[in-house]
């Protein structure tokens, strides 16, 4: 162990092996100590990244547990092993192997309990219905999210985080259905539940905040989406400051959904001043809390005088994806452009009808 803490992994599994082979030589294959051990092994290569080995180890450990049933019953720490091992089979893509494994749990949290609504399945349908949505089954996954919704309206009221947590992540799903109504009204008890806990300057606030505005323009309603990203920038430069990524970031969301009109003085001043927030904070990603990165690239590329360029960079990330695109690059190749050509202008509006 103290290997491991050192970030020895490869000297800590080398030893963490030869434990198993002697605990499994001195007291049996399926002795709670020998069990432990090869707990401790699996833990330490999926620390390590080895989600394969850890697959397998996990894997044996589970077999090698439930051969003792009759003796040992099924308790809590078989059903964390049992978690565990969905987890990583969810990661390689055996989901119908990881479904099983997260029933199992929940079947189990289940029958611990007299009361269907109790804080015990509460885990358990959510670590389901993630499962669901990273498979893409929508269907399934909103049912399970409201489930556990009712047991967190239930027994932890309805301004509790994991209430608005399951909100947020069932307003998700509504949206990726074409829920659009019932989305809208999940996030704004979202942004009430954030504002009346949290308080109205509370970076989950914000957020929650943005993330109603951003399902109010992805409906076409950025004259609704406007006021919201008005507040959240506003709040944004109270609560961090004027120059802090995350206000940039809010300069940005609301440049988007702002009209693409010529005398828009509103819009010409959030793009002179995220140019200037972006060249005075180094020139970052811009990845943070709010922006999508197609977003940044866009409102940068447009406040650095190119409707050429952006429409090249847009038609670019539609092709290749945001994830290829490095931000620092293509700015950066613009600017030499620009300063060889020496061409000067204002082309923004014209980028933004064309994104719009």
């Amino acid at each position: 162990r103290c290997l491991k803490d050192a970030g020895r992994l490869e000297e800590a599994e080398e030893l963490f092996r030869l434990m198993v082979e002697c605990c499994e030589n001195a007291f049996g294959h399926h002795d709670p100590i020998t069990l432990l051990a090869l707990s401790d092994l699996a833990k330490l290569v999926r620390s390590a990244g080895k989600h394969a080995i850890a697959v397998d180890l996990l894997g044996e450990l589970l077999h090698r547990r439930q051969s003792k049933l009759d003796s040992w019953p099924a308790d809590w720490e078989m059903m964390q092993l049992k978690k565990a091992l969905a987890v990583l089979l969810q990661g390689q893509g055996r989901f119908d192997e990881a479904e099983e494994h997260l029933r199992d749990v929940l079947d189990f949290a289940a029958r611990s309990v007299a009361d269907p609504l109790d804080v015990s399945v509460f885990q358990p349908l959510l670590d389901l219905a993630f499962l669901f949505k990273a498979m893409g089954d929508f269907v399934r996954a909103e049912a399970v999210f409201r489930q556990a919704l009712s047991v967190c309206e239930a027994k932890f009221g309805n301004y509790h985080r994991e209430t608005l947590h399951c909100l947020e992540e069932l307003a998700v799903l509504l949206q990726a259905t074409g829920q659009q109504t019932e989305a809208e009204d999940l996030l704004r008890r979202v942004v009430h539940g954030q504002e009346e806990t949290q308080g109205k300057l509370h970076p989950d606030t914000l957020a929650a905040l943005d993330s109603l505005a951003m399902c109010l323009k992805a409906s076409g309603k950025r004259s609704a989406a406007a006021p919201l990203l008005r507040s959240v920038l506003e709040r944004s430069e109270q609560a961090l400051g004027p120059d802090h990524p995350s206000t940039l970031a809010a300069i940005i969301d609301l440049a988007m959904v702002l009209p693409a009109e010529e005398s828009s003085e509103e819009l010409e001043l959030l793009l002179r001043r995220a140019l200037e927030l972006w060249q005075l904070q180094g020139k970052p990603s811009l990845k943070s809390h709010f922006a999508e990165p197609s977003h940044a690239m866009m409102v940068i590329a447009a406040a650095l005088d190119g409707a050429q360029y952006s429409a090249t960079c847009l038609e670019s990330w539609r092709k290749r994806g945001a994830e290829e695109q490095d931000l620092s690059k293509v700015i950066a190749a613009h600017l030499d452009a620009h300063a060889i050509t020496g061409e000067q202008g204002d082309t923004s509006f014209e980028v933004q009808k064309m994104i719009a």
